[in-house]
């Protein structure tokens, strides 16, 4: 089980996820927006459907999200969220899929995780998203996940 799984069922307070997705709606937006997916990232999408974490994080959805909570944003979907950054120079080989106290991306030319910079370059690279997530969030939350 991923870690940031875990660390959601120990902690559920502090993640407010926006509801699994079908794995056919995936693979929907898949098709339609062409991009090759780790498969440890598809399966937290469709079991989380993504969300905030920690009150200051978005993991960013692969679908419309839904409203039933007064805290989940419109535009906090994929597609909304690379729509606004490319025209402020964040190159298209690049898939946003967090913001918060940094910017996290796949870059689609590899499936790598990346964390990116203010000027949109990558400053570290992960092997998948335990290795993402126990080096950024994680790490840097940790405090809050031991209260």
């Amino acid at each position: 089980m991923l870690a940031i799984l875990k660390d959601a069922e120990s902690h559920p307070d502090l993640f407010a996820w926006f509801g699994a997705i079908a794995r056919g709606q995936i693979e929907v937006w898949l098709r339609s927006s062409n991009p090759e997916v780790p498969n440890d990232l598809l399966d937290f999408w469709t079991k989380t459907g993504a969300g905030d974490l920690f009150e200051s994080e978005t993991m960013f959805r692969p679908t419309q999200v839904p409203s039933p909570e007064p805290y989940f944003v419109s535009g906090d979907d994929i597609d909304t969220a690379n729509q606004c950054r490319i025209p402020k120079g964040m190159s298209v080989s690049y898939l946003v899929f967090h913001d918060g106290i940094f910017l996290s991306a796949l870059r689609l030319a590899d499936k790598k995780l990346v964390t990116l910079g203010d000027e949109h370059e990558e400053t570290t690279i992960y092997s998948d998203l335990d290795d993402w997530y126990l080096r950024t969030l994680r790490k840097d939350f940790a405090e809050s996940l031991h209260n």
